[in-house]
């Protein structure tokens, strides 16, 4: 770590910008918000909350219209990994349009239980043979019914190999957490390489 210029920089570091929105005043305005110090708590509160959590809903957009569906997936450092049918209509939006914008949210029903992410980034097919079978790896290794697609009906067993491995590469996520405060959100910004912070606002998605 190093400082340059009065920002600090983090050479090995993924975080780019952290923010804290408190809430909003009656015009809308950020009530409070500041720069949160403990980058790391935050980055750590984020994986454990995808990791605790199984269905995100990806939304994605082509020319005609905007789409969004609910998917399995599993956390590679910030990114999240799933599978899909090529012929599916949001691998067909990705070949045009790889930007998209995602949640994470358990089902609850009152506001001070509510937690979730927000994420935008961009979402690829992996084609590299070892990346494809690793990432296939980690998934199986969290969902059990994915081991046992070998000893399941050969119609599944044919889907599976012909899915597409997707990584939806995160460069902002917005954490939700109303158990601190009602609209309480942080903000991660992840950049590859050097990174800075700097304080700023979480406006949400």
């Amino acid at each position: 770590m190093k400082v340059e210029n009065g920002n600090i920089g983090l050479r090995e570091g993924v975080v780019e910008h952290l923010g804290v929105e408190r809430g909003r005043d009656q015009n809308g305005q950020g009530a409070a918000c500041g720069m949160t110090e403990d980058r790391e708590s935050l980055a750590e509160r984020i994986k454990q909350f995808l990791d605790a959590n199984h269905i995100m809903a990806l939304a994605t957009a082509s020319r005609l219209s905007p789409h969004a569906v609910n998917l399995f997936y599993v956390r590679d450092g910030f990114s999240l990994i799933f599978v899909s049918a090529p012929e599916s209509r949001h691998a067909q939006d990705l070949c045009a349009n790889p930007i998209v914008s995602a949640t994470v949210a358990p089902d609850v029903a009152d506001y001070p239980a509510v937690r979730g992410v927000q994420i935008t980034g961009t979402a690829r097919v992996v084609t590299e043979v070892e990346q494809r079978a690793r990432l296939l790896g980690l998934l199986a290794a969290r969902y059990k019914f994915l081991g046992r697609v070998a000893d399941g009906p050969e119609r599944l067993q044919t889907a599976l190999e012909k899915a597409g491995v997707y990584r939806l590469a995160s460069n902002r996520i917005v954490l939700i957490d109303n158990s601190l405060g009602f609209a309480h959100k942080e903000e991660l910004v992840v950049t590859e390489g050097r990174a800075k912070a700097k304080a700023g606002q979480a406006s949400g998605l």
